[in-house]
This record gives structure tokens, C-alpha cells and sequence, in this order.
């Protein structure tokens, strides 16, 4: 058994232990709330995590950043969405993303961002294809909503300017 100074028992004691350690938890909650992404820049990582993973092929998490209530102005929904990513995939060894994003609009659990995105995909042999051409515009509205805490896409369609 340690010997206890009345220096050691009154420096440390487990009462200011548990003080500090209480404090510390309060300091990082406090931090953990306000240093949180504003919906903003929740949107913007967003939009920058499903083009990262289309650049890396990754169709599991391309798809994680959809709901599964997903349409959109082509009459596409969730599941057809990821059998033609899967077939692009497939079709394309490599994909090249850039977008712009325009402007956001948040209102409580629903968001609105419009978005100049072009998607390039690469053959093996060599020739490229902009994979966004059907769509006859690069300039998207897209909308997200709130799911389980995370944003999700909802819908993507022409900006009321460029419908015809």
C-alpha cells in the first residue's frame, strides 16, 4: 500500500479527480457542439464524398449518399440508379468528377443545392464519354432531405431556368 502525504491526498483526491474529469467531458461536448458542420458545409462534404467515390468506383458507398426514396426528372429511381453506376463501372476503368456548386438553401431538414457537375468516363481504350450528355444539361437542383441525422439525395432534376 502507497503511503498518502496530506500533499497527494489534498492535490489529488478522487473528489477533483472526478471534477476535472467532468470538466474535460463538458469542455469536449461543448466543442463537439459547436465546432459541428453547419447543414451548409454538411452538403457541400456531401457532394464532395459521392464524387470521390465515384472517382474511386466504389458503388456501395456512391449509393450510401442517396435515399432510398431517391427519383429524379428521367423517371429514375434508387435501384435503377445503381444498376446503371454499377454498369458505368463496368463499362468505364476510370472516372474523372468536377463540380461547382452554385448556391445551397437550407430550411430545417430539407435542402436545396443547385450544382454544375461534369462526369467523364475513360475506356480502356482511351476513348472518353461525358456521362452526363443524355441528361442534356450539366447543371443540376438537387435536393436532399434529413435520414437517421445524415443528408440524403432525394431528387436531382434541371433547374427551372433549363427545363424545356
Amino acid at each position: 500500500m502507497v503511503a498518502e502525504t496530506p500533499l497527494v491526498s489534498k492535490v489529488f483526491s478522487w473528489r477533483s479527480f472526478f471534477s476535472v474529469l467532468l470538466l474535460a467531458f463538458a469542455v469536449w461536448m461543448g466543442l463537439k457542439i459547436f465546432l459541428r458542420p453547419s447543414p451548409e458545409e454538411q452538403i457541400r462534404r456531401l457532394i464532395q464524398g459521392v464524387s470521390k467515390a465515384a472517382v474511386q468506383r466504389n458503388l456501395p458507398k456512391t449509393l450510401s449518399y442517396a435515399s432510398h426514396r431517391y427519383s429524379d426528372d428521367m423517371g429514375l429511381d434508387y435501384q435503377t440508379v445503381g444498376y446503371l453506376v454499377a454498369q458505368i463501372y463496368r463499362a468505364y476503368p476510370k472516372i474523372s468528377v468536377s463540380s461547382k456548386i452554385l448556391g445551397i438553401s437550407v430550411e430545417g431538414d430539407h435542402a436545396t443545392a443547385e450544382v454544375i457537375a461534369k462526369v467523364v468516363g475513360t475506356a480502356s481504350a482511351g476513348e472518353t464519354e461525358d456521362l452526363l450528355s443524355v441528361r442534356g444539361s450539366d447543371r443540376f437542383l438537387i435536393t436532399f432531405e434529413k435520414e437517421e441525422k445524415a443528408w440524403k439525395v432525394v431528387a436531382t432534376k434541371k433547374p427551372p431556368q433549363e427545363t424545356e
